[in-house]
């Protein structure tokens, strides 16, 4: 009977072990990548067949002589405002966790898994890179919706936006990470799907707010997947 109990025991995940190291959440990441190649060529397909997708997804939301009404509602500034806000304050909360682990020299790997995640896609790649330097106006902006700005499709930069331009969406950047979460914490399924969400109510507020095209959105769910494989890896 003690060796049964002793067998027993030692099949039971240790509790202090949480979260899981990521060597123990690999089926996580491949899920993703199946996802993140489905999407691809979803993508790829929609541009394909179907060259005016942006603008016919912009235009369900928008109104003739009152614009993209969804805007102005307090769901949306919400929505709007925890996207500006949030980021700041969970790459200070990361880099403190990540500071404390590594004078303890315990669970760094998770720590500096997610706080690059955070630094590198919405941080660097959204809006260093491409944001200030492709030139796309937001759907607002256009001539099509009421503004003086010519479209253009994602794959073109162009010169119709100088600064934090409409490709791709730094908010569903910021919503399309917390997947991440999934790779570290114990739940994992729930993490990566409830992650998934939080990137598509953000991203989808910010289509039906006439700041961004569905492609920017689009993009921005492949970068960050993307850099969170790269990161993993």
């Amino acid at each position: 009977s003690d060796s049964r109990r002793t067998c027993r025991s030692c099949n039971r995940p240790d509790r202090r072990d949480y979260p899981p190291p990521l060597n123990r959440s690999v089926h996580i990441w491949v899920t993703m990548k199946y996802i993140w190649l489905v999407f691809l060529a979803a993508v790829a397909g929609v541009t394909a067949f179907w060259p005016n997708a942006d603008i016919e997804v912009s235009r369900w939301f928008f109104v003739e002589g009152a614009g993209f009404p969804w805007a102005t509602t307090p769901v949306a500034l919400l929505l709007r405002e925890s996207a500006a806000v949030t980021p700041i304050c969970l790459g200070a909360v990361l880099l403190i966790g990540l500071t404390v682990a590594v004078k303890r020299q315990k669970r760094v790997r998770p720590w500096l898994f997610l706080f690059l995640a955070l630094l590198l896609g919405p941080g660097v790649i959204t809006n260093l890179v491409f944001k200030d330097n492709w030139g796309r106006a937001r759907p607002v902006q256009t001539e099509i919706f009421g503004g003086t700005q010519h479209f253009t499709p994602w794959w073109q930069p162009a010169h119709e936006c100088r600064k934090n331009c409409a490709f791709f969406s730094g908010d569903a950047a910021y919503g399309f990470i917390f997947p991440a979460l999934g790779g570290v914490l114990r739940a994992r399924r729930r993490w990566f799907w409830g992650g998934i969400m939080v990137g598509v109510v953000m991203g989808a507020n910010r289509i039906m707010m006439g700041a961004h095209f569905a492609s920017d959105i689009a993009w921005a769910a492949l970068m960050m997947l993307g850099v969170m494989f790269a990161l993993h890896a």
